[in-house]
């Protein structure tokens, strides 16, 4: 980051920009993301603006495709003068969000945060996590953590 003034942003600004459906805000974020291209200001955004933005994305107001969800928030998070905070690794969870559309996004990022625990492992009854490579799924109604 920069010496520049730093600014965190909340996940209605990144919907308002990306969607640009709403008379008065979108224009607003559309500015607001020009200012920041420029270089004027360095932004902050979390991993629950990132998890939020796709929810809302994904759902059944807004319907906007997994390929453009990656491709909107990859471009975003790949700026000099973004910083992220938390701990995901978003471009390893977009690569499985893509590759595995019966998973949901949250569940692509918990795969990847048990990928890099020493057991790889994930204790869920989801069903869907055998098919995410290398990652061992225990479901405790037939293995159990024994």
């Amino acid at each position: 980051m920069s010496g520049r003034t730093t600014y965190f942003v909340d996940t209605n600004v990144v919907l308002r920009f990306f969607l640009q459906d709403h008379d008065v805000h979108s224009p607003l974020a559309t500015e607001f993301f020009a200012r920041f291209a420029a270089g004027e200001f360095d932004i902050v955004v979390s991993d629950s603006v990132i998890f939020e933005s796709v929810f809302v994305m994904e759902g059944k107001t807004y319907k906007v495709s997994r390929e453009d969800i990656v491709e909107y928030l990859t471009k975003l998070l790949s700026n000099e003068g973004i910083q992220i905070m938390g701990v995901v690794d978003f471009a390893s969870v977009f690569e499985l969000y893509l590759k595995l559309p019966v998973l949901s996004f949250a569940d692509c990022a918990h795969a990847v945060l048990s990928l890099k625990m020493p057991s790889r492992s994930i204790v869920s009854f989801d069903l869907d996590y055998p098919l995410v490579e290398g990652l061992k799924h225990i479901d405790l109604t037939s293995s159990g953590t024994k």
